[in-house]
């Protein structure tokens, strides 16, 4: 035996989204004895299947941890709230669909911030940040959480220097047909510090 692995947790999770033992196996590109093995506690649990399995049942990463016997107090403790979505390059706050938390990286910074992208592109990808204000050198040229005058909602993307003085040029996110970059007046940049996939 590896660890004390609570079966009957994931099972109950599998049959809250309608599916089976197999299904799950399907979607993990597993065989179907990997998963019995896993759920068992006769096979220990690679963080990289931990990771598929929270997001395939829509549950946070060290809940599956915590239900496979590991140690996690560690790691909620660098779980943070994720705080919004990017959808087209633009930033909502307010309520996420799927896990709600998200493990910060080890060592990050007090008042992280983290949003997860929610387009096909990079669908489940999430962006960590922290708020900075106006538009530091070192925020020209890299992935940005950005505030536009006049605009309510942030965007996230590339910025670069425009052509008019006080104008800045942004390169979406998550828009691959709009690669064409945009003029804006912008208030502020936060450069993007982590990007977890």
């Amino acid at each position: 035996m590896v660890a004390h692995v609570d079966k009957q947790w994931f099972l109950d999770r599998l049959e809250d989204k309608g599916w089976s033992m197999r299904e799950l196996a399907k979607h993990m590109h597993l065989d179907i004895a990997a998963i019995s093995l896993l759920l068992d506690g006769k096979r220990r649990m690679k963080a990289s299947e931990a990771s598929l399995v929270a997001r395939h049942l829509g549950v946070a990463v060290d809940e599956v941890l915590r239900h496979v016997g590991a140690d996690v107090r560690e790691v909620v403790a660098n779980a943070i709230g994720i705080k919004g979505t990017i959808t087209r390059g633009v930033v909502s706050f307010g309520k996420v669909h799927g896990p709600a938390t998200v493990i910060a990286p080890i060592g990050s910074p007090e008042g992280l911030i983290a949003l997860r992208a929610t387009s096909d592109l990079f669908h489940g990808w999430v962006l960590f940040y922290r708020e900075s204000p106006g538009i530091r050198p070192e925020a020209v040229g890299k992935l940005c959480v950005i505030t536009i005058r006049g605009e309510d909602q942030p965007r996230v993307g590339w910025l670069r220097a425009a052509y008019e003085e006080g104008e800045w040029e942004i390169i979406a996110f998550d828009v691959p047909e709009k690669l064409q970059a945009t003029s804006y007046s912008v208030v502020n940049a936060s450069p993007v510090m982590w990007v977890k996939q």
